[in-house]
C-alpha cells in the first residue's frame, strides 16, 4: 500500500501554550506526538499553527500505509490518547489522510510558512475536469517558482474522500483537490499575491473548470518529531518540479484564497 500522510486540524482551549514546553498544554502535545511516531509504521511528524486563527493546531504525520495508522487507531493505547488530548480541545479534531506521490510532503513543510489552498469541484465533475484542474494548478506552480520572491516548495494533488467545501455546505460533499505552498514567511506569500505578475495568472484558478469554491490557510511555526521506529525511507526531500508533484488529500478549511 502507498505511504499516506495523515492531516489533523485541532481548535485549542483558550489560553493552550502549546509552545511552552513547561506548560501542561505543551508537555501533552508533546507526549501525544511522542506517542504517536513510536507506533510501527509512523516516520515522522510535523507540527504547527493556523496563521490565520492563532488557536488552531496543525498535524501532519507520516505512516507507511493507510493500515499502518488504522492499526494504531485500534490499539488499547489510542482511546485514552485521544481522551487525554481533549483537555485542550475546544472541539473533536478534524482528521483525513493525504497520499503524496512522491512520497513524503517535506519540502513544502520545511520552510517558513506553508499556505495550503483546497478547490473543490462538484461530485458530478468528469475525471477530464480533475485532470485539467491539476494541469492548471502545475501551471501556477511552475509561473509562480519562476516569478516570486521568497517562494521555496510546493504540493498539488487530489483529495481522497469527497468533503464539504465550509463555505458553501449546501453544496455537499464535492470532489477537492489541494495545492500546500511553502515559503519564506506569510509576508513572502501575501507580496506576491498583490503582485501584477500573480494577478495576471490567476486565471489558471478561476478558469479551472467546474470549480465551485475555494479555502485557505497558512501554517506557521512548523516543527518536525521524527520516528525511531523504522519507517519507509523518505522519496525526496529536495524542492521538485510541480509537474512531478501528486498529492491526494482531504481538508477542510475557510479564509479567502490568496494566490499559490
Amino acid at each position: 500500500m502507498a505511504p499516506v500522510t495523515e492531516l489533523a486540524t485541532i481548535t485549542l482551549k483558550p489560553g493552550s501554550t502549546i509552545h511552552d514546553p513547561s506548560s501542561s498544554a505543551g508537555q501533552l502535545v508533546q507526549s501525544t506526538v511522542d506517542t504517536v511516531v513510536s507506533q510501527p509504521g509512523a516516520q515522522r511528524c510535523f507540527w504547527g499553527m493556523k496563521h490565520e486563527a492563532a488557536n488552531e493546531m496543525v498535524l501532519l504525520v507520516d505512516w507507511d500505509s493507510l493500515d499502518a495508522h488504522m492499526a494504531f487507531a485500534n490499539t488499547p493505547e489510542y482511546g485514552p490518547l485521544m481522551k487525554s488530548l481533549g483537555a485542550i480541545c475546544d472541539s473533536p479534531p478534524e482528521f483525513s489522510h493525504v497520499e503524496f506521490d512522491p512520497f513524503p510532503p517535506s519540502a513544502a513543510l520545511k520552510a517558513g510558512a506553508t499556505a495550503v489552498l483546497t478547490t473543490y469541484q462538484p461530485a458530478s465533475a468528469s475525471a477530464e475536469d480533475t485532470k485539467a484542474l491539476e494541469s492548471n494548478m502545475a501551471q501556477l506552480a511552475r509561473t509562480t517558482s519562476t516569478l516570486a520572491s521568497g517562494f521555496v516548495a510546493s504540493r498539488f494533488g487530489h483529495v481522497v474522500e469527497k468533503i464539504v467545501d465550509p463555505a458553501n455546505p449546501a453544496n455537499g460533499k464535492q470532489k477537492a483537490a489541494v495545492n500546500m505552498s511553502g515559503w519564506e514567511s506569510v509576508q513572502a506569500h501575501m507580496r506576491f499575491s498583490d503582485s501584477k505578475e500573480c494577478k495576471d495568472n490567476m486565471h489558471l484558478l478561476t478558469d479551472a473548470p467546474k470549480l465551485s469554491g475555494t479555502s485557505f490557510f497558512h501554517v506557521v511555526g512548523v516543527q518536525e518529531v521524527m520516528s525511531g521506529v523504522g519507517g519507509v525511507p523518505s522519496a525526496q526531500e529536495e524542492i521538485l518540479n510541480p509537474q512531478q508533484q501528486k498529492v491526494r488529500v482531504e481538508t477542510v478549511r475557510e479564509g479567502p484564497p490568496p494566490a499559490e
